[in-house]
């Protein structure tokens, strides 16, 4: 006999992002192994989160395991659906999200904290759950077990469940979420962190009619952290920090990662590089310092 808890049914009213339908455990999720992620945008935790998600996605992307997102919201205002539709699209993120109107769902799975992620196997019965971050490890060897479990008792999907994405509409700008804009009055620049294109954009300062010129584009597009020139650098969702002179410096989105020295954009030899100085305040800093 089986003592796992029966997962209860996720709403079919509720309203659903990144998915072309509703998911079910009666219909499309049989013999899905589902990750259940209770989350709010205005959680940074939640936000911590969020890379471990989408290693575990790619890892497993070709097994019958998915991802699901139960936005519980914290507060009125983050409970919207434009409001999380746009968090959605600013962290992009990959896998389906249900909105948990009046944390129905949140009161069914008992869940006291965000984030708190909740293991379902193949048969619809709860496997485990984990509250906090920095818990990836602890994750994948149970998506693991869990995927071998439901394999041995012949349970488990042929395959993963294929369901078509929400795509955003490209913005008139061309810009995608940029984190910040830096007037440079000296330099007559504008610098704008064009963060989900992870790259720098420069441009003149707007003229009387509100109008700016492209002047270049620092960065390759890609997620990463190379040093060189304008066209080869690699960033990871940048942040705007000061410029000095001719030097622009910036930070990541996810200033936990492992950055040892603020990156600069020269803006003489169209450059990126590392210098020494002061770094972001790193995770393990704030524990120290007791934030």
């Amino acid at each position: 006999m089986n003592d796992r808890p029966r997962a209860p049914e996720l709403h079919p009213e509720f309203a659903w992002l990144n998915t072309d339908r509703p998911l079910a455990f009666a219909r499309e999720l049989q013999g899905q192994v589902v990750l259940l992620d209770f989350w709010t945008y205005c959680c940074i935790n939640c936000m911590h989160v969020l890379p471990d998600l989408a290693y575990l996605e790619e890892k497993y992307r070709d097994q019958p395991f998915l991802v699901i997102g139960v936005h519980s919201a914290k507060f009125t205002n983050e409970g919207q659906r434009q409001t999380v539709r746009a968090a959605v699209g600013r962290y992009e993120i990959a896998h389906p999200v249900i909105i948990d109107e009046n944390m129905r769902l949140w009161s069914e799975y008992a869940v006291r904290s965000w984030p708190t992620l909740v293991l379902v196997g193949a048969d619809r019965r709860i496997v485990g759950a984990v509250a906090g971050e920095g818990n990836r490890d602890a994750l994948d060897r149970a998506i693991a077990a869990a995927l071998e479990e439901a394999r041995a008792k012949g349970v488990l999907a042929a395959g993963p469940l294929r369901i078509a994405r929400e795509r955003s509409v490209r913005a008139a700008t061309g810009l995608a979420f940029p984190g910040k804009v830096l007037a440079d009055a000296e330099g007559k620049r504008l610098f704008i962190a064009d963060s989900n294109h992870n790259r720098i954009v420069v441009a003149t300062l707007p003229d009387s009619a509100g109008r700016s010129r492209l002047i270049r584009t620092v960065g390759h597009g890609r997620v990463g952290r190379e040093d060189g020139p304008a066209g080869s650098a690699g960033f990871n969702h940048p942040r705007v920090w000061h410029s000095r002179r001719d030097a622009l410096r910036r930070g990541h989105r996810e200033p936990h990662d492992s950055i040892r020295g603020p990156r600069v954009v020269d803006g003489r030899d169209r450059r990126r590089d590392r210098r020494s100085g002061i770094r972001p305040l790193g995770r393990e800093d704030r524990h120290a310092a007791g934030a």
